[in-house]
Order: C-alpha cells, then sequence, then structure tokens
C-alpha cells in the first residue's frame, strides 16, 4: 500500500476493498471474541511473539489502506487491539484508571509497538479526511487511556497540534472527538509542563467551543474542567481566562441541563485548582445556590458545592444561612437518597472548615441532625454522625449543649441497632470520642453505655458498646482511665453476669491496643482465665482481649503469650487467635515485631498439622500476615511445606497464601503462585480445597492469573480439576445408621462447596476463558446436590449469569438446544434435572413451616427467577422445548406462592 495515505487515482472498477474492509471485520471479531487468545503464542511465528504482537504489526501495516471505508475498519480493528491487549478483569482491589471503572490490567502487548504506533497514528493526520482524523483522535485517546500506567510512554506534546486543528474544525462530530481527547490527555497527565507551550492556545480553542451548540458546549465544558489541572499555579492570566470560559458556560440559562450539570461539574474542577489565584470566583455561588433550586441539577450542584467547601476557595459566610438553610430542608424532604447523602457531606464539609460558623449554625444543624440518627437509612447516619462530630470538636460547641442530651438518646439508641455496619461503627466510635473529650463527661457517657448492656443484647451489640467505651477511655486522661480499667478488672475477677465480662475484656482490649496497661500487675492472667469460661462468646473475647493488649506491650506480653501456646494445648486455638491479633496490630509496622517473629513463626509451624481444622486455619492465616512483615522467609517455607509428606502442613502452605495477598508480597506471589495451582493434583481432598479457595481469592483480588504461566495452568489444570469435583465421590461418602435416623457422613462435601464457588467467580471474572457448554454440563447436576448449600449456589451462579447481559446467550447451552428438530426425541438432561429439582421441594414444601421448608421456598424462589429471566433472553424463544416446560412450571398450583414472589422480585428489579 502507498505510504503517502492513498493518494493517485483509485480504479471504480476494483472491488477487492470489499475483501479487504471483511478481512478487518474478521480481524475485529477475533480480537474481541478471543481474548486469553491474544496472550498466547502464535504458532507461526520464529520468535514466538503472541497473537496481539502479530495482529498489531499486520494492523499497523495497514494504515497506509489507499481505501477511507477499509482504513475506518482498520483504526477501529486496532482500537480493539489496543484495549483488548491489556486485559481488563473486574477485582476487590481498586486501580484509578481514567476513564474506567475499578479494573485491574494485565499488559500483554509489548509497550513498544503501543509508542510505534503513536507516531504513525500522528503521521496520518496530516490530509486526512474529517472521517479519518476523527477514527485517529479515537484510537489515541485509546492509546493514551492503555498507557498511562508507563509514564513516559504516550507522546502528549506531539497530539497538542492535531487536537488544536480539531478542536477549531467546522465539523461538530470532529470537533466533539477532539475535545473528548484534550479531555482524556489532560485528565491523564495532569502535567503543567507538558502543555505549556500550546496551553494559552488551547484555553482560547476551548473557549470558542463553549460559545457553540449545547452538543459541543458540553464537551468542551469537560475539557476545561480537566484542562484546569494543566495550568501552572503561578499562571493567573490563563487561570483567569480559563474561569471565564467556564463560568460564562455555567451562568448559561437556555441550555439544556446537561450542559448546566457539565458546567457545575467543570467549575468544580478549575475552583479546586486554580481557587487561589483567581479573583472574584465568590460570583460563583449564587449560581450554584440557583441550580440547587433546579430538581435536574440538584446533586450536580450538591457536588460541586462540596467540593468547594473542602477545598476552601469559595467563602460561604455571605450565603452560609440560605445554603444550610437548602441543605438541610434536602435532608428531610422526599429527595433521592444520593442528594440526602451529599447534603450531609456538604454540611460536614462547611463545618470543618469553618469551625467559626459553629455558633451561628450549630444549634440549628444538631437539631436537623438528630432525626437521621437511625438505623433507617445507616449510610446517612454514619455521614450525620461525621456532622454532629464536627460540630461538637469546635471551640465554639457550647452553644450546642442544651441539645446534647437528644443526639446521645439517639447514638445510645443506635448502637442497640442489629443493622449497626462497619461504616456506621466507625461514625459512631468517632462521634462518642468526640463528645466525650469537648462537650460531656467520659464517665456519664460510660455509665449510660453500660446500662445498654443486658443478657438479651446481641454479641455484635456488646462489641459496638465496647468499641464506643474503649475509645473514649483512650482519649481521657491517664487518671480516668486507670479508674475505668481497674473497674473492668473488678468485673472479671467477680461472678458478674456473661455479657459484662464480654463487655469488659473487650474494652480492654481495644484499649490494651493502644495504650499500654502493663502497669495493671496480673491483667494478662486474669484474662487468661476466661479461657476457661463454658460461654464461647466469653472465650473469643479473652482471646481478642489477651492479643490486643499484648500487642501493646510486646516485649513484656508476647513471650507469656508464646509459652502458654506451647504449654497450654486445650487452648490451642483461642491463643492462636490471640496471636493473629498481636501480628494484624503490626501489619505496617515491621520493624517493631521484626526481633519477635523468628519466636512467632516458630511457634506456629508446631501447629501446622494439627488435626483440628480451626487451629489449622488459624495457622494459615497468622502465616499469612507474618508473610507480609517477613515475605522472604516465610514464602521459602511455604514453598518447602508444599513437598512434605503430611497432608496438614500440605494444606496449611496453600491456604496461607490467600491471606498474604497484598502490595508487599505480590512478587513473591507471582513468583510462586504456579507451584501452588500445582496442588489441585494433590491426592488430599483438604489440599485440593484450600488450593479451590486460594484460587478463588487470587482471581477476584489480583490480576496475577493473567499471566501467561498460570493463564496456562489455569486452562490445563484448575478448571478440568474443579469440573471433577463437582461429582459428588461415593467413595468419600458414608450412612452412618443411628437407629431411627440415617446421617449422611459426606466428606468430599466442603471440596464441593469450594469447587463450586470457585467457578462461579470464573465466570463472572472471565467468563471468555471457559468453554461454557462443558460449564454448564458439569455445573448443573449441583441442581439436584445432596447438600443443599450447593443448590443454592448453583441456582445463585446461574443468576449471576442470566442477570449479565454479555453471558447471557450462552444460557442456551443449558437451555439444551435452539429447535425442535434437533433435539426431537431426546430427554435432554437438563430438563430432566429440573424436573427433579421442582418434584424434590414440592415434596419438601408440603410438610409443616421448618426450617427446612423456610430454606426449600426461598430456593425454589431464586430458581424460578433464574428460569424465568432465562425465557426472556433473545433468542431463547428458539429453545421450544425449554420454553414449554417453563409454561409447565409456571402452572403447577404447589409452588404458586414462590411464583408469585418470584414475578415480584423480577419486576422489581426491572
Amino acid at each position: 500500500d502507498d505510504e503517502d495515505g492513498g493518494a493517485g487515482l483509485v480504479d471504480e472498477t476494483d472491488l477487492s476493498w470489499k475483501i479487504r474492509q471483511q478481512a478487518t471485520m474478521c480481524m475485529a471479531a477475533f480480537i474481541t471474541t478471543k481474548k486469553a487468545v491474544l496472550k498466547e503464542t502464535y504458532p507461526k511465528s520464529e520468535t514466538k511473539d503472541k497473537y496481539c504482537d502479530v495482529i498489531a504489526e499486520f494492523l499497523e501495516e495497514r494504515l497506509g489502506e489507499r481505501d477511507e471505508t477499509v482504513r475506518i475498519k482498520v483504526l477501529e480493528a486496532l482500537k480493539l487491539m489496543v484495549r483488548e491487549s491489556a486485559i481488563f478483569e473486574p477485582a476487590a482491589n481498586k486501580v484509578s484508571m481514567f476513564g474506567l471503572p475499578p479494573l485491574v490490567r494485565q499488559k500483554s502487548w509489548k509497550l513498544p509497538h503501543a509508542k510505534r504506533v503513536c507516531t504513525k497514528v500522528l503521521s496520518r493526520f496530516k490530509g486526512a479526511s474529517v472521517q479519518i482524523r476523527s477514527s485517529l483522535f479515537d484510537l489515541l485517546q485509546q492509546l493514551c487511556i492503555t498507557l498511562q500506567i508507563q509514564p513516559g510512554m504516550f507522546m502528549f506534546n506531539e497530539t497538542l497540534e492535531p487536537t488544536l486543528e480539531g478542536m477549531n474544525s467546522t465539523d461538530m462530530d470532529l470537533q466533539a472527538r477532539a475535545l473528548d481527547f484534550l479531555h482524556t490527555i489532560a485528565s491523564v497527565s495532569k502535567d503543567p509542563k507538558q502543555f505549556r507551550s500550546h496551553i494559552g492556545k488551547l484555553v482560547k480553542a476551548v473557549g470558542a467551543a463553549a460559545e457553540s451548540k449545547d452538543r459541543i458546549k458540553l464537551h468542551a465544558l469537560k475539557a476545561a474542567g480537566s484542562l484546569a489541572y494543566c495550568i501552572d499555579q503561578k499562571d493567573q492570566k490563563t487561570a483567569s481566562g480559563l474561569f471565564r470560559v467556564v463560568f460564562r458556560a455555567m451562568k448559561l440559562r437556555d441550555v439544556d441541563d446537561e450542559v448546566k450539570r457539565g458546567g457545575l461539574a467543570a467549575i468544580a474542577q478549575v475552583l479546586t485548582r486554580l481557587g487561589p489565584i483567581l479573583e472574584m470566583h465568590n460570583e460563583v455561588l449564587p449560581v450554584i445556590m440557583e441550580r440547587l433550586r433546579n430538581s435536574s441539577t440538584q446533586l450536580s450542584a450538591l457536588q460541586s458545592l462540596c467540593a468547594l467547601a473542602e477545598s476552601g476557595t469559595v467563602k460561604l459566610k455571605t450565603e452560609l444561612k440560605a445554603v444550610v438553610d437548602t441543605l438541610t430542608k434536602f435532608m428531610r424532604s422526599m429527595t433521592t437518597k444520593e442528594v440526602k447523602y451529599e447534603a450531609a457531606r456538604t454540611l460536614t464539609a462547611v463545618v470543618r472548615l469553618n469551625p467559626g460558623t459553629v455558633k451561628a449554625i450549630g444549634p440549628k444543624l444538631l437539631k436537623e441532625a438528630v432525626a437521621h440518627i437511625s438505623d433507617t437509612d445507616t449510610h446517612l447516619c454514619s455521614l450525620v454522625l461525621s456532622l454532629v462530630g464536627s460540630i461538637v470538636e469546635s471551640k465554639d460547641a457550647k452553644v450546642v449543649n442544651s441539645q446534647i442530651p437528644r443526639v446521645l438518646d439517639k447514638m445510645l439508641t443506635f448502637a442497640k441497632s442489629p443493622l449497626v455496619d462497619s461504616q456506621a461503627l466507625t461514625a459512631l466510635v468517632n462521634c462518642f470520642k468526640k463528645v466525650s473529650t469537648s462537650v460531656a463527661a467520659f464517665s456519664s457517657l460510660q455509665r449510660e453505655l453500660e446500662d445498654l448492656v443486658d443478657e438479651k443484647m446481641p454479641s455484635h451489640n456488646v462489641a459496638v458498646v465496647a468499641k464506643c467505651i474503649a475509645a473514649m477511655a483512650i482519649e481521657a486522661d491517664a487518671r480516668t482511665r486507670k479508674k475505668f480499667i481497674q473497674k473492668s478488672l473488678g468485673d472479671l475477677k467477680s461472678s458478674k453476669t456473661p455479657h459484662q465480662k464480654q463487655l469488659a475484656l473487650l474494652a480492654l482490649g481495644g484499649i490494651g491496643s493502644v495504650v499500654d496497661l502493663s502497669e495493671h500487675q496480673g491483667l494478662d492472667k486474669f484474662i487468661f482465665d476466661s479461657f476457661s469460661s463454658s460461654s464461647p462468646t466469653i472465650r473469643s473475647s479473652a482471646s481478642y482481649a489477651l492479643g490486643n493488649i499484648a500487642a501493646g506491650n510486646i516485649e513484656k506480653y508476647l513471650p507469656d503469650l508464646l509459652s502458654l501456646l506451647e504449654s497450654k494445648e486445650q487452648f490451642t486455638y483461642l491463643l492462636l487467635r490471640s496471636v493473629r491479633e498481636v501480628i494484624m496490630n503490626f501489619y505496617g509496622r515491621g520493624a517493631e515485631v521484626g526481633q519477635y517473629t523468628s519466636k512467632i513463626f516458630a511457634a506456629l509451624v508446631r501447629h501446622t498439622n494439627s488435626k483440628e481444622d480451626a487451629v489449622r486455619g488459624e495457622v494459615a492465616e497468622c502465616l499469612g500476615w507474618i508473610a507480609k512483615i517477613e515475605p522472604d522467609k516465610t514464602f521459602k517455607f511455604l514453598e518447602g511445606s508444599l513437598q512434605s509428606k503430611d497432608a496438614f502442613h500440605r494444606a496449611v502452605a496453600v491456604g496461607a497464601l490467600r491471606f498474604a495477598l497484598g502490595k508487599e508480597t505480590k512478587r513473591h506471589v507471582a513468583a510462586h503462585l504456579p507451584k501452588f495451582l500445582s496442588m489441585f493434583t494433590d491426592r488430599d481432598l483438604e489440599v485440593r480445597r484450600q488450593a479451590a479457595l486460594t484460587f478463588d481469592t487470587v482471581l477476584q483480588s489480583t490480576e496475577l492469573m493473567n499471566m501467561a504461566e498460570n493463564s496456562d495452568v489455569m486452562k490445563k489444570v484448575v478448571v478440568p480439576v474443579l469440573y471433577r469435583e463437582l461429582k459428588p465421590n461415593e467413595a468419600f461418602i458414608k450412612i452412618i445408621d443411628a437407629g431411627p435416623v440415617k446421617i449422611r457422613d459426606d466428606k468430599h462435601q466442603p471440596l464441593r462447596r469450594a469447587a463450586f464457588d470457585a467457578l462461579a467467580t470464573i465466570a463472572q471474572i472471565c467468563a471468555y476463558r471457559l468453554n461454557m457448554k462443558d460449564f454448564y454440563a458439569y455445573t448443573m447436576q449441583g441442581i439436584l446436590d445432596a447438600d443443599e448449600e450447593i443448590v443454592v449456589r448453583t441456582w445463585d451462579m446461574y443468576f449471576q449469569i442470566v442477570s449479565n447481559p454479555g453471558l447471557s446467550s450462552s444460557l442456551k447451552e443449558l437451555a439444551g438446544g435452539v429447535s425442535r428438530e434437533e433435539i426431537e426425541g431426546k430427554k435432554l438432561e437438563m430438563h430432566k434435572i429440573l424436573l427433579n429439582f421442582v418434584k424434590k421441594k414440592m415434596q419438601t414444601l408440603k410438610g409443616n413451616q421448618t426450617r427446612e421448608t423456610v430454606e426449600a421456598s426461598e430456593c425454589v424462589k431464586k430458581a424460578l427467577m433464574t428460569i424465568f429471566l432465562m425465557v426472556e433472553v433473545p433468542g431463547m424463544d428458539q429453545c421450544k422445548d425449554f420454553c414449554y416446560l417453563v409454561d409447565r412450571i409456571k402452572k403447577t398450583r404447589a409452588i404458586a406462592k414462590e411464583r408469585e414472589e418470584a414475578d415480584k422480585l423480577i419486576a422489581k428489579m426491572m
């Protein structure tokens, strides 16, 4: 092909361009559907290049395609190649990537290829048509997003000139693409040095675009907001120019609501970044207040106001009363939850950055806030508790003293709620801590909290109360704290009720993790005595307390703790939990515990072959946490343990890996993971179960399974083993005759559950690695498993698949065929399974209401929801036998109640 981009005459009778176009489209389809293959070695490559490298090189050569239609397809395919070469998979840990949800990336495409593509793409702008330049901007945008994880790889400076030309174009589509590209590179770069030579022209071009039609205005405002981070904070002239551009667009009234929202977001970015060097920016507040009155721009206005309040760039004194009145009105009115949440955040920011305003607005704010301290909406409650904390810790907190009793009543009531989650608990603890140090005495709050605890209070709420008391005691003066500790010791010594002992133990543990309690003689012995309690809750609380107190003075208490672990065999599990508390308290402070890790390590190793599952589980978790402190030594031990003749020893080593995942150990885990995955073929059930659990955690939490070596092991070893483990193994099942009752002892059950969970994770995160026909053929037997938990998990897995638009079409494989002709005379496996499932559950539902019937009813509802959604999947109507079977099930009277409830749940989902 010509290097001049296709200059010269084109033969109109030549139709070969259609063949090239279809070939390029086939290549694009291959890239999209065969993501896993992209990382595999191309068999015909002499240099062992991967598929993605070979495809990328081929598409680069086609950039000079003489036919414009084909060239656009080449650019689209190359864009797909850039995107899919960094395989995007959801994960639990969050990686901040512009323009994408939290994802984990595994780079498989060679980065030099990407940089070479940048150079070639930039050379194609000159003389190109509008359509070609639009496609080039799309490709450059994807390159910028992909290469942001490698600083210096993307050619920012070289792209600015074509961007300016595109922004000044008369073609609206090209102009929008150029503005979007500027928005992307400015958001990724945020470096004024890279934009210094062009910043004035860029601001001017954005200003001109902002004067255009609404469609272009929105793109211009997005670009302007991102461009704020690329302006030097000493460049007042350019900053003022950008501010005028955004503020002028923001004030417009006769524009779409989407443009108004874009203006609010842009002005927040500009003022947050450049506010200190701008003048007259207080004119923004009245416009934001006006936007708050419009329901379609309320949330955006609140988000902007919150950002400005947190940055302190806009003075709120002139509009303070109006702001507070408006936001408190939002919190008590029938607005959306998001608006209420943002209103609470904004009020908290206003109080924190303007503490002097408490005198004027504190009483009113507190009066409004009290109504939201409840378990009706725990997220809103946690935000309001943060607001209350900000008010009471200000220097003018005395003005709200009269309202504190009402606030405390609400907080005490909330502490008794079974719905207190981790976020709400943190806010509640912090609020009690601030109240105790500013407007109320520790002793009175302590008594009120202790009075909440009685024999009816759940352990969860006793722990909530204990955390609040411990946080207040830590902030109290030494004399008051000592008095409380002595009182708690007295509660342990005397014959107090179990719930009071639990409270005392948890409070002592909370204090001891921060404050050295070694001055209280015999404290650890009194706590250890509680290990002999008949109450599991007290034993667990004592374990927590002993571990945290040891963390407070590791030099004094840890040797005694390890000595007890060696001598008190009957308390091994509880003492190991105490050791875990010590290690977790010192995670991130390895230097402080480093001299003791050898002793801890030796103590743990002695229990790796324990016959008790719970003990081995604690040992594995402790070893995982130690690996984060001393990775080299720990991973060497774990890898050596994989060769042990003792199955329990091997199982602990495999299980420890999932607790060792972290930033500090990423390199070590990557190096050793293939050997751990090889344990899927171990002869012992428990080792294989631990391998499945660890694999599940690694897949959810990291990108390591994307590495070529691990991907190969997953395909050839892990998935086949998981499929095999789904079927009950009769060799490990015994029926024990206990007179009138026969007990099924299934030692294979835990491994089967782990296998179903692992496959569900694969289907959710990287289904393209599976042959879905095989997946359904093996997993459908879980519907009739003797273990009810596996049955529920199977339906949960299918429900997740049917709810995923990208996977739901694969359910045709589960349904059993696409036409009656193909399956005429055959009794399809899924049909038999589904019929047997319904008959089995109908028998269970006939009996009196018991726990078993309730569980069966819930399982039937989940199954019905899944199959009802399945028949709605496009193309599923071709699976006529399956649809006919679902119709029969719908008419079954015995499950009419479950069917009605399933229909209601589906309607609510829709």
